[in-house]
């Protein structure tokens, strides 16, 4: 028996870019827009400690993905980064976006976003 270690993504925050990268083709695979992140939004993805690792990462880039398109944009912007990202915060257990319950409970991306979407719709409604 050997062990394969593999260290946490705040160890290699190198491979941030082309894990962006990687998961805007898979978005692009579903039907979504969204081809490019900001500058300034891949700094601050490079910036977060992803406690949560690619996993957490990979969900955070689906969630802007859904949130840049409901603007219209093809472009992943600061604003659309999850809350926790943007503060520099480590996620408090309990608040899962629609696309990480889906991981965990297991029904499919495109239910997810569209879940996602319903929910953004309805803060927004709210703000307004």
């Amino acid at each position: 028996m050997f062990e394969i270690i593999v260290p946490p993504l705040r160890e290699h925050k190198e491979d941030i870019p082309q894990l962006v990268e990687h998961f805007l083709k898979l978005s692009m695979g579903h039907g979504r827009k969204v081809r490019r992140i900001s500058k300034d939004a891949l700094e601050l993805l490079q910036r977060y400690d992803w406690p949560g690792n690619v996993r957490q990462l990979r969900n955070a880039i689906e969630s802007a993905v859904l949130h840049a398109q409901l603007r219209g944009d093809e472009e992943i912007k600061v604003a659309d980064l999850p809350d926790y990202v943007r503060k520099g915060e480590a996620k408090q257990a309990g608040t899962q976006s629609e696309v990480e319950r889906a991981d965990s409970e297991g029904f499919s991306v495109d239910e997810a976003l569209a879940r996602e979407e319903l929910s953004y719709i309805e803060r927004a409604l709210k703000a307004a």
